[in-house]
């Protein structure tokens, strides 16, 4: 017989319930367990990505936000995090900030397609500003300069697009990613290489 000290199984049956309660749609509890849990284990990132979805499904996408960073001290090279960040970002109107998370995600691993696809949306959404404001301006010379002016950010914007999706589609090979690359090719009047692309679409 002997006596020997062992690693304490109780943070992860915590974990364990919480995700249960989770799961049962208890998001009060399973926070209450999770809490609980990191008492014992603060540094278990399980806990932490958990607790981040439950409040990202409650609307506290702040606290979701914090919970993000806490876990990017811990685990600094994990492209989903900044993802993650960047989400918010994107949907608290911060198109700048979810920009540079999005590329930090990349720069982590440049073959993640989620942050890619982000990107994309986030370049064609931010024309949208550009055309409202183009349809609100006169005929004045100063309106006319002004026009010019957001119909290069629009063309920039598409140019910023063309990597990206040419990236998505050389992993995809997505149709209606090969469809919205053909139109911007078309909107930058690159016609030539808006024929090549075509070439990749199934015959009807």
């Amino acid at each position: 017989p002997r006596e020997e000290l062992t690693e304490s199984r109780l943070p992860d049956i915590v974990k364990n319930i919480a995700i249960i309660y989770k799961e049962l749609g208890d998001n009060d509890k399973a926070l209450q367990a999770i809490e609980s849990a990191r008492e014992s284990n603060p540094d278990d990132i399980d806990l932490l990505l958990t607790a981040g979805s439950i409040y990202f499904e409650l609307g506290d996408e702040q606290t979701f936000s914090n919970i993000m960073k806490e876990a990017i001290e811990q685990d600094p090279n994990n492209p989903a995090l900044y993802y993650n960040l960047g989400v918010v970002s994107r949907n608290n109107g911060n198109f700048e900030d979810a920009e540079s998370y999005y590329k930090m995600s990349l720069d982590i691993d440049p073959s993640y397609l989620n942050s890619y696809y982000n990107l994309i949306e986030l370049k064609i959404s931010s024309t949208n500003s550009f055309r409202e404001e183009m349809g609100n301006l006169g005929f004045s010379k100063e309106d006319e300069t002004k026009f010019n002016q957001l119909n290069d950010k629009i063309k920039q914007a598409y140019r910023d697009t063309i990597p990206l999706l040419e990236y998505v589609i050389s992993v995809n090979n997505d149709e209606l990613d090969i469809k919205q690359l053909i139109n911007i090719y078309n909107a930058l009047e690159m016609y030539e290489e808006s024929a090549k692309l075509k070439e990749l679409l199934p015959v009807n």
